[in-house]
């Protein structure tokens, strides 16, 4: 079984390649994550994005989506990753302090992270 990383490669050259679907389920033993090519506006201004819209991780507490968000968000080729509807309170206190921009409704806030 290919894991999400390998998967989310795969994911992203279809993008680039213009193939759709612009969406994919990415699981392997660890997690399985719902990912999009997406565009949201953020300040007044439209941005192609790679959504993180929904994630189950088998065993919480290990590290193991936050490595997977950096090494998704080191190879995402558009303007920024963008963390749907975060409902998790301690995964949203830590896009608070590692300086991700707040958006939406804070009841069910997303997040988004720019590309440098």
């Amino acid at each position: 079984m290919k894991t999400v990383i390998e998967q989310l490669e795969e994911f992203i050259e279809r993008m680039k390649q213009g193939k759709f679907p612009c969406n994919a389920w990415l699981e392997d033993r660890n997690m399985k994550v719902y990912v999009r090519h997406g565009r949201h506006v953020i300040n007044g201004e439209m941005r192609e994005t790679m959504d993180l819209a929904n994630v189950e991780v088998t065993h919480k507490g290990k590290g193991r989506y936050k490595k997977f968000m950096e090494a998704a968000h080191e190879m995402n080729p558009w303007d920024g990753t963008y963390h749907e509807n975060t409902l998790n309170s301690r995964l949203a206190d830590h896009h608070r302090r590692t300086g991700k921009i707040e958006c939406g409704d804070p009841d069910c806030p997303c997040f988004y992270r720019a590309k440098k």
